[in-house]
């Protein structure tokens, strides 16, 4: 009998052991929590070492094996850890109420998913996660970003529906008149990936050379969630939805093709978006993008000048507004608790990276556009 307890002591300071053991690992959340803090205290030289050499290095190497497979290997590693963990969670469950030390597997259970959560962030943050806090796109790409007059706003909206009305005549048409690529949806993620080896010339920051967005074999499944593309930092893969109308397919992926550049604000991720489609030797690309833009600065417009934005939206092509509303019934069938959750979800995600206005942050590539077009298309002045 003493033996036998002896041995149960044993085995459960052994037990015991091994979970302290873990405590190491678990350090490395709340050293993942302060590491922009510890960034920021760093000489400016380590951000520019860090977005100039160490993440480029890490996502082309990462992104090179990945991309030999033919398929999103994100959604099929989150298929398998969503598995993995509702099994292992049952049998946990099984174990606490059939067997002994029933504190310690309790205890062993939430270690373990503590230090997978701890790992997983740790590596975000390390690999990715802190280029939210370097330098902003306007200043690595020389931009003059600075508060403008009204007048330039609505400038930039004139402009903006000029180009688009210019691209939509040189597209093509469905049966319904609504706009279609000339190309395969395959095609159109190969050349968003061309697009940025285009301008790479212009922009240094664009030099590295990546694989191509991967198609969402359950792309309906993210439009449940709101969601029409998502750039997964593990496998350095950009994941578009294909099941989402074509309006704003190609601008889509060359903004999670963006964030594979290290470009982590979702409002500089759609400007360079912007400048990458522009590039492209079909109108396809760019009337997505030009489209893009054009409905962020005049959802901007609607809320500083009424009649202006009222004069410019009459002046819209009727092919145009097929094509808006196409894109608007699509997302239409989707609305519901899901996509809310989702929404509030990715806002609280992207408040707590650094980006303040959360989802509202995505529009906020008018104040880079603005300054692009003050340096490229408005020398004249006003």
């Amino acid at each position: 009998m003493t033996g036998n307890v002896t041995n149960h002591d044993q085995d459960r300071a052994q037990a015991w052991r091994r979970q302290v053991a873990k405590l190491p690992y678990l350090a490395l959340l709340p050293l993942a929590i302060v590491l922009p803090a510890l960034v920021n205290r760093l000489p400016a030289g380590f951000m520019r070492w860090y977005q100039a050499r160490f993440y480029p290095a890490v996502s082309q190497a990462v992104n090179a094996a990945t991309d030999k497979v033919p398929f999103s290997l994100a959604e099929i590693l989150l298929y398998a850890l969503i598995a993995v963990t509702v099994v292992y969670t049952l049998v946990q469950l099984v174990r606490l109420f059939t067997r002994r030390y029933r504190i310690w597997r309790l205890v062993a259970y939430l270690m373990n998913i503590g230090v997978a959560a701890a790992l997983f962030y740790f590596c975000f943050m390390l690999f990715w996660g802190i280029n939210y806090h370097g330098p902003t796109l306007a200043r690595r790409l020389d931009l003059p970003a600075q508060p403008r007059a009204a007048a330039e706003l609505y400038r930039l909206c004139s402009d903006l529906l000029d180009d688009c009305l210019a691209l939509r005549e040189q597209v093509q048409e469905n049966d319904l008149g609504v706009f279609v690529y000339s190309a395969s949806r395959q095609q159109v993620l190969v050349q968003s990936s061309q697009c940025y080896r285009n301008i790479a010339g212009d922009y240094a920051m664009f030099s590295a050379r990546y694989g191509s967005p991967k198609k969402v074999a359950f792309s309906q499944g993210l439009s449940y969630c709101d969601i029409t593309g998502i750039f997964v930092p593990i496998t350095m893969e950009p994941n578009v939805n294909t099941d989402a109308p074509n309006l704003y397919f190609a601008a889509t992926a060359c903004h999670e093709m963006a964030h594979l550049y290290g470009i982590a604000r979702e409002d500089e991720a759609n400007f360079s978006a912007y400048l990458a489609c522009l590039s492209a030797d079909t109108a396809d690309m760019r009337y997505s993008a030009s489209m893009l833009a054009l409905t962020h600065a005049m959802g901007q417009l609607s809320g500083t000048d009424s009649d202006g934005y009222a004069t410019l939206r009459a002046q819209y092509s009727a092919g145009m507004e097929r094509d808006l509303r196409n894109h608007s019934l699509y997302w239409l069938h989707f609305e519901g608790p899901v996509a809310e959750a989702s929404t509030q979800m990715n806002n609280a995600y992207l408040r707590s990276n650094n980006q303040q206005d959360g989802v509202k942050s995505y529009g906020r590539m008018v104040d880079l556009l603005l300054a692009y077009f003050a340096q490229t298309r408005w020398q004249d002045g006003l």
